[in-house]
């Protein structure tokens, strides 16, 4: 995770500066109601959000679903459906698209 973050200019104690990162992180996530998406199990996290929480598993299980049934207009309602589940750009949320938008300080 530390190279991912930092690639090749870490810091002098990234293992320090990753504790301090998911700190401000989880705070912030707090103060939005969002605890339960990054979760502690003993010394890791774990990303809390599952299956129809994230966006882009809606999407596909929608479509999946409208591409199984035998049913035209039930197709195109769950296509619709599927199209209108989507928040904001495509995986625009993610660790590294949001990294690249702005950098949390410290």
């Amino acid at each position: 995770m530390i190279d991912k973050l930092w690639e090749e200019h870490s810091p002098r104690d990234p293992v320090n500066a990753l504790n301090q990162r998911v700190s401000k992180l989880r705070r912030v996530l707090l103060e939005a109601g969002e605890a339960d998406v990054l979760v502690s199990q003993g010394t890791r996290y774990q990303l809390g959000a599952v299956g129809v929480d994230v966006d882009a598993a809606q999407f596909t299980e929608l479509l999946t679903t409208a591409r199984r049934t035998g049913d035209p207009g039930g197709a195109v309602s769950l296509f619709n459906e599927a199209l209108a589940s989507r928040r904001g750009e495509p995986l625009g949320t993610s660790a590294r698209s949001a990294g690249r938008r702005s950098r949390l300080p410290g």
